[in-house]
């Protein structure tokens, strides 16, 4: 008897096991099941800014844009340090068509602190106010929907507004802690290269404000009276500073072409008025220079088949364009071992090689303007850039494959437009243009090259690009 008594609390005790493992497994999937539902429906976007006066950073700004099923928490925070160090920071509740439903304001100095909780209900904003000596509660009446800079912009850029358009929009101001109606005016609408397409930029007037902001409503840059202006920047360099060049995309200089070039088209003959044309950069490519008259063909690659170029090119006067710069860092670490990485599948094979750097950087670098740029190295941290940081990370993989490869800078024809551009020049006999954010290898006649290898250089002479005139003299 004891031993059958053993053996059914045996079987009893398993079957409880049993039970409780399928239970679990049945709670865990729920929650995995729940954990992948919840991130469908929430989805979060961060952008950071960085605050400069004078040519100097005084401080940043972050925004962070959470949507959770049909609610959007929108959250700004700013913290400056020019002076004496302040830091704003707002919260604000809406629905998915960013109407506010309530808001917290809370601001800090050395001297003052201010809180505001404010909640809309029906024609009444309701505020709650506490500061450094006192507590009070306040009713404003509203006729219509209000707005802070955060719901406001996106709202007018959806509508899809045209140049010199008035909108009129009640703003609710935590300093002054009172509704003003203003103007906003579309002063401006830009059109930007960003990768294959051509987007366009938002310039609005908002009371004694400046903002730009991209198609997607997003602010790019704001300039405020007395703070400063803020320009867009990656969160990963605000953590950490590094190195970089400025360039102000929002005001680089586009112009319309006197005629259209075919995409098939196998040369073009171009005269260069307003800025100085250094023939020795044309040297060993398909541009022929004449005094302000260039020519460009279009680069037979079958002619360039012919030849095959092993990798590393062994070759002195070369040797400049094999070597890293203070932007190009072909020789850190983990890109040097990946250029010899891709060198080696491709059997040392310079062409393939390009032809396959050309495809991979296309599509590994998200198409993303930036004001600052920075070096190969640093632009891993986000992978996000345009045409600069793409010809930034080729050459870097190429010269660490041992291929010769420069910049170079001018402007490139898109849909009846010149548009300021960077891209590369690889060795293969002689300078042949390859562009990864277009995606083209040989690079096409519609890039007009000005400016040569030094990074420095290209972004100055694609900054000073206002006095220059294209004539087409022939195309075919």
């Amino acid at each position: 008897m004891p031993l059958l008594r053993i053996f059914n609390i045996s079987i009893f005790t398993l079957w409880i096991i049993f039970i409780l493992i399928l239970i679990y497994r049945e709670e865990k999937a729920e929650i995995i099941i729940k954990d992948d539902v919840l991130k469908t429906i929430i989805k979060t976007e961060e952008y950071c800014y960085d605050l400069f006066k004078d040519g100097k950073k005084i401080g940043y700004k972050m925004i962070t844009k959470e949507r959770i099923g049909n609610e959007i928490i929108l959250k700004s925070y700013l913290k400056t340090v020019e002076k004496d160090t302040t830091e704003k920071e707002l919260k604000i509740f809406t629905d998915t068509s960013l109407r506010i439903s309530s808001f917290e304001f809370t601001l800090k100095e050395e001297k003052e602190y201010r809180k505001i909780n404010g909640k809309i209900d029906g024609n009444d904003l309701i505020l709650l106010i506490e500061s450094t000596d006192k507590r009070e509660a306040r009713k404003l009446t509203i006729n219509k929907d209000i707005f802070f800079d955060l719901t406001y912009i996106p709202s007018i850029v959806n509508e899809k507004p045209v140049k010199d358009q008035i909108f009129k929009v009640s703003v609710f101001d935590p300093l002054e802690i009172m509704i003003k109606d203003i103007d906003i005016k579309i002063a401006e609408i830009s059109p930007i290269k960003a990768g294959l397409n051509v987007g366009g930029i938002y310039r609005l007037l908002a009371d004694d404000k400046e903002i730009w902001a991209n198609e997607n409503g997003i602010i790019i840059k704001e300039e405020v009276p007395h703070e400063g202006r803020y320009y867009l920047h990656l969160k990963a360099f605000r953590e950490k500073e590094s190195d970089f060049l400025f360039l102000d995309y929002t005001e680089l200089l586009y112009f319309k072409s006197d005629k259209v070039i075919p995409s098939e088209s196998k040369l073009l003959k171009v005269k260069i008025k307003g800025i100085k044309i250094d023939p020795e950069i044309y040297r060993d490519s398909d541009v022929i220079p004449d005094n302000d008259i260039l020519t460009i063909k279009a680069t037979d690659i079958e002619e360039i088949k012919k030849v095959k170029h092993i990798l590393p090119f062994k070759d002195d006067k070369l040797n400049i364009y094999l070597l890293p710069t203070k932007w190009i860092s072909s020789d850190y670490g983990p890109l040097k071992d990946t250029g010899l990485i891709y060198a080696r599948s491709n059997n040392y094979d310079a062409l393939k090689l390009t032809e396959y750097l050309n495809s991979y950087l296309f599509n590994l670098i998200v198409t993303s303007p930036q004001f600052f740029i920075h070096s190969s190295k640093d632009i891993l941290k986000s992978l996000k850039g345009e045409a600069i940081e793409r010809a930034l990370m080729f050459a870097t993989y190429a010269r660490a494959a041992g291929l010769p490869t420069r910049l170079t800078g001018g402007v490139v024809y898109i849909k009846g437009y010149f548009y300021p551009h960077v891209w590369n020049e690889v060795w293969l006999g002689k300078w042949v243009p390859v562009d990864s954010t277009i995606y083209e290898f040989p690079a096409k006649i519609t890039h007009i090259p000005l400016f040569k290898d030094k990074l420095e250089d290209i972004i100055k002479g694609i900054k000073d690009l206002q006095d220059i005139k294209i004539e087409i003299l022939e195309v075919s």
